[in-house]
């Protein structure tokens, strides 16, 4: 369960700090909006399914 939170944590930091270099890396402009809408969209769909999986009962503690 520790890793659960850990990896949530770490997403964020990683988003954080993509954003302040994504304007310096030396790759196309294709690249950098590809890397850009990767991370905006997993982090929504992370907090989609943190707020959408209770609501439904879907918890990953049940024995079930």
């Amino acid at each position: 369960m520790a890793g659960a939170h850990g990896a949530l944590a770490l997403g964020a930091a990683l988003m954080l700090a993509l954003s302040a270099v994504l304007s310096s890396l030396q790759v196309s402009l294709l690249v950098k909006q590809a890397l850009a809408v990767a991370y905006i969209v997993s982090g929504y769909g992370f907090s989609f399914a943190l707020t959408v999986g209770p609501l439904v009962g879907a918890r990953g503690l049940s024995s079930k």
